[in-house]
C-alpha cells in the first residue's frame, strides 16, 4: 500500500476476493471451495490493513480511536449476517450475495472516495491531496490550506519516499519497531489461542447441540 496507494491496495485485494466468492458459489468439489475460501482469506487480509491506514490518515484525531473501534465491529456484523443469510438462504446464494458486498464498496471507492492525502503529498502529488483535503473537510472550509501546508513541511513524507524496503525494514530493529510488534503478536497470539475462532466456526454445530438438548430437556 506504500507503492500502490491505500485505495489501490483495496481494489486489488478485491479482485481475489470477488474470484473467491465465485469459486465458492459454483463450487461443486471440496478442492474448489478451499481454494475459494484460501482467496477471500488473501483478499481479507490484504484489504483490511489499507482501510484501518486509510482512516488513521484522514480522521480528525478526536475520532480515530472510534473509527478504528469500528472494524472489528463490523467485522463481526459480517459474520451474524453471514449466518443470518445460511438460516434462510442456500450456502451457494448467500455466496453469491457476498460478491454484491464486495462490489458496491469497490464501485464507490472508484468514483466517489478520494486517495489518502498522507499518501498523495508522500509521492508529490500535491495538488491531489488539497483536492482531496477539500473533499474531506468540505468546500468552505479553511483547514485543508492548514494541513497540506503541515503534511508538505513533515519531514516523516520525506522518509517515506526516501528510506526504501530495506530502510523501513531496517526500522523494526529499533526499540520503536520491534516493540509494538512484539506487543501486536502477543495480542494476535492470545486471541487465536483463546478458542475465540473456533467457537465461531462451529457455532452451527453448537447451535445444533443446544437445540436438541433444549428438546430433550423440555420433554424431561
Amino acid at each position: 500500500m506504500e507503492y500502490a496507494g491505500r485505495l489501490n491496495t483495496i481494489k486489488i485485494a478485491a479482485v481475489p476476493c470477488l474470484i473467491g466468492w465465485c469459486l465458492i458459489a459454483i463450487g461443486s468439489n471440496f478442492t474448489t471451495v478451499l481454494c475459494g475460501r484460501l482467496l477471500t482469506g488473501v483478499a481479507a487480509g490484504m484489504g483490511t490493513s489499507p482501510a484501518i491506514v486509510y482512516i488513521t490518515e484522514v480522521a480528525k484525531p478526536e475520532l480515530r480511536g472510534a473509527l478504528i473501534a469500528t472494524c472489528p465491529t463490523l467485522a463481526s456484523f459480517g459474520m451474524m449476517l453471514s449466518y443470518l443469510k445460511g438460516a434462510y438462504l442456500t450456502w451457494r446464494t448467500a455466496a453469491w450475495t457476498s460478491v454484491i458486498y464486495v462490489l458496491i464498496p469497490l464501485l464507490l471507492i472508484t468514483i466517489w472516495i478520494p486517495e489518502s492525502p498522507v499518501w498523495l503529498v508522500a509521492r508529490g502529488r500535491v495538488d491531489e491531496a488539497e483536492n482531496s483535503l477539500k473533499w474531506l473537510a468540505g468546500e468552505k472550509s479553511s483547514l485543508p490550506e492548514q494541513q497540506l501546508a503541515a503534511l508538505v513541511k513533515s519531514q516523516d513524507m520525506k522518509a517515506l519516499v526516501t528510506s526504501g524496503f530495506m530502510g523501513r525494514l531496517a526500522g523494526f530493529g529499533r526499540p520503536s519497531g520491534y516493540k509494538p510488534l512484539l506487543v501486536l503478536t502477543g495480542l494476535f497470539f492470545f486471541q487465536q489461542f483463546s478458542g475465540v475462532y473456533t467457537t465461531l466456526f462451529y457455532s452451527v454445530e453448537l447451535f445444533k447441540v443446544l437445540d436438541v438438548m433444549d428438546k430433550i430437556s423440555n420433554r424431561l
